[in-house]
C-alpha cells in the first residue's frame, strides 16, 4: 500500500515495462515459472489494490483528523465517494481539507465526491467542472464556490495553503 502511489507514477509514465527478461529473473528468484503476463497481471493488482478502511486510517493520521471513513457505493454517478470526516470544525477555513478532497480524487480515481461531518453539522460536495456546494451548518443556506472545481484548482489550493473559503465570494 506504502509504495503504491510510487508504482503507479512510475507505470504511468512508462519507467516500468515489464519483459520477457524480466519474467525470467523473477522465475530465477521465486524458484518457479513466471511468465510476462503474469508479471503484467501483478503490476495490475498492485496498481489497482484498494483497501479503504488502511487508507482512512493513513490519511487521517496524516491530515490529523479524529476518524475518516470512506463509502463507494457501485455504480453511483456524479458523487462516486462518500467521506465521513470527524475534526474538521469549519469546512471552509480549515486547510486539510483540500488536501483530503485532493488525495480522495487521486486515490479513488474519481471527481465526484461528497464529505460530512460524522456530527452531522455540516457537508459539502464537489464534482469536475460544477462548484463545490457547502451547507456550512444546521438550518444555514448552501453557498457555492466562486468557480468551478478541477484537480488544478484543488493542487493550487493545497500549494498555497489555501483553504475552500478562497474560492467563494
Amino acid at each position: 500500500m506504502e509504495a503504491q502511489p510510487i508504482i503507479i507514477a512510475a507505470f504511468n509514465h512508462t519507467l516500468v515495462d515489464p519483459t520477457d527478461e524480466t519474467a525470467r529473473y523473477l522465475s530465477a528468484i521465486t524458484g518457479r515459472t513466471i511468465t510476462r503476463a503474469e508479471v503484467d497481471l501483478q503490476l495490475l493488482g498492485a496498481i489497482t489494490f484498494i483497501d479503504d478502511d488502511l487508507w482512512c486510517a493513513r490519511t487521517a493520521s496524516e491530515l490529523g483528523l479524529d476518524d475518516l471513513t470512506l463509502d463507494a457505493p457501485p455504480g453511483a454517478a456524479a458523487i462516486q465517494v462518500r467521506l465521513g470526516v470527524q475534526g474538521i470544525a469549519d469546512p471552509l477555513l480549515d486547510p486539510r481539507l483540500p488536501r483530503l478532497l485532493a488525495a480522495t480524487r487521486q486515490y479513488r480515481r474519481c471527481h465526484g465526491v461528497a464529505v460530512y461531518a460524522t456530527d452531522g453539522s455540516w457537508r459539502l460536495s464537489l464534482t469536475e467542472g460544477e462548484t463545490i456546494a457547502v451547507l456550512p451548518g444546521l438550518g444555514q443556506a448552501v453557498v457555492e464556490s466562486s468557480e468551478p472545481t478541477s484537480d488544478h484548482l484543488l493542487d493550487q489550493l493545497n500549494a498555497g495553503v489555501g483553504v475552500l473559503a478562497d474560492l467563494f465570494e
